[in-house]
This record gives C-alpha cells, sequence and structure tokens, in this order.
C-alpha cells in the first residue's frame, strides 16, 4: 500500500492546500485527494511538482508498505 505524507508536511511548513495547489498549478481537488491519502490515480507530473514546491525527496512524500 501507498501512502502519502502530505498533510503532516503541509502542516510542518505552515502551508495551505489551496497555497500549495497555487504553486504547482494542480487542481484543489487533486490535492485534496493526495492530502487525504486517497488518490486513484497517481500522477508523476504531480510528484514532481509536489516536490519542487515544498523541497522534498519523493521518499519524504509517500511511502510503500506491505499489506
Amino acid at each position: 500500500m501507498i501512502e502519502f505524507y502530505l498533510r503532516r508536511i503541509l502542516d510542518d511548513n505552515d502551508m495551505k492546500q489551496v497555497e500549495l495547489a497555487r504553486q504547482t498549478m494542480i487542481r484543489p481537488a487533486t490535492v485534496n485527494k493526495y492530502y487525504h491519502n486517497k488518490p486513484k490515480v497517481v500522477s508523476l507530473k504531480h510528484i514532481d511538482r509536489f516536490c519542487g514546491a515544498l523541497e522534498c525527496e519523493i521518499g519524504d512524500l509517500m511511502t510503500y508498505t506491505k499489506v
């Protein structure tokens, strides 16, 4: 299972979802799906933009755990 840590990262950076959406040019509804760990499709473009805007590595943003 892939788990996203977008909520934790945004909280740590005192950033709102709407601000991340604005910086990355990703729809707020899409950011919200990652924030709540419920994206139906994961886009490499989104991951790249998140990492760029949040100055983090992929491993900081998400993790894989065996179910």
